[in-house]
């Protein structure tokens, strides 16, 4: 039976298993356990389009056979999971066996990337107790989202099988600022950041919160304060341009901390001097925040992701 035959086969009975559970809604591990042939295509590709290389990730290396010259790394979903304490990790059926290594290395080296630059941050808290599901190409039937993130009782991120790279830090700000809100506020289908389906443009710093709130939720306000006021009554540029771009989808609060997010992981990455373009795109996009509010909120935010390091 060819590789593919096998791979199709088992993403079906893996959906067989998983679909009779409607709470999960088919989320669900599919397993892929190979490595890289040095110099091979995929070690090739992984190089050149400038993904994170794997040589600090190996919990499942290969002892190399020439330590003089290159090395062969070995790496299963499986071990990503328990490493990072996912609930899982998944591919699409149409996934190629070349894609899903250079996502399954660059997404885990990603991780371990975020959580480097993360105050108190460890791999095995990335994955919000083993409720961070990462799919890719396995969810929708395409369109212009190059990622997408869903609620569900789990935090689903999925990347797009063609343009998924750039995305993940974005999506996983929309997971943690769930997280938040289900583990201290009580409330698994909200976000911290938009609060009330009547809040989700807000642009005003509710003052009652911040007087009277709960901490992680006065911490958010503040940080909208900064992001979005330079002063009482007079919005940044940032806020002038989310204004003038007249659209909900960017003025969506819950966007908006995802795209702090985005900045935060650039800033932290460019300190250190980490080049991951599976976290964040290679430039700065204008709809996310620019440096300078981000170097002020840096406080903020941290404080923010403290609640996740507890």
């Amino acid at each position: 039976m060819l590789r593919n035959e096998q791979w199709i086969i088992g993403g079906i009975f893996a959906a067989y298993l998983l679909w009779g559970n409607d709470e999960l809604d088919g989320v669900g591990k599919i397993t892929d356990s190979t490595y890289i042939r040095p110099r091979s295509r995929v070690d090739t590709d992984f190089r050149n389009i400038s993904y994170p290389t794997v040589k600090t990730y190996h919990p499942d290396r290969i002892q190399p056979t020439n330590a003089k010259h290159w090395k062969k790394y070995s790496l299963s979903s499986n071990s990503a999971v328990q490493f990072f304490k996912l609930y899982s990790l998944e591919f699409g059926n149409w996934v190629t066996q070349n894609e899903r290594l250079n996502y399954l290395y660059g997404i885990t080296e990603s991780l371990k990337n975020m959580a480097r630059v993360i105050p108190s941050m460890q791999n095995h808290k990335i994955g919000f107790n083993k409720r961070l599901t990462i799919a890719v190409g396995a969810r929708g039937t395409g369109g212009p989202a190059v990622a997408f993130y869903q609620g569900t009782p789990l935090y689903l991120i999925n990347l797009t099988r063609h343009n998924g790279p750039g995305a993940l830090g974005h999506e996983w700000g929309h997971a943690l600022d769930q997280y938040l809100a289900h583990r201290y506020l009580n409330n698994s289908s909200a976000f911290v950041s938009s609060g009330s389906v009547s809040d989700s443009i807000r642009k005003r710093i509710n003052k009652d919160i911040l007087d009277s709130g709960h901490p992680i939720e006065k911490l958010f306000e503040q940080l909208f304060a900064i992001i979005l006021w330079k002063e009482k009554e007079v919005p940044t540029e940032y806020h002038l341009f989310l204004l003038y771009s007249d659209s909900k989808y960017l003025n969506r609060r819950v966007e908006i901390f995802a795209r702090v997010m985005e900045g935060y992981f650039r800033f932290k990455f460019k300190l250190q001097g980490i080049r991951d373009y599976m976290t964040i795109t290679r430039t700065r996009e204008r709809d996310e925040p620019p440096p300078h509010l981000i170097r002020k909120a840096i406080p903020i935010i941290n404080k923010i992701l403290s609640y996740a390091t507890s």
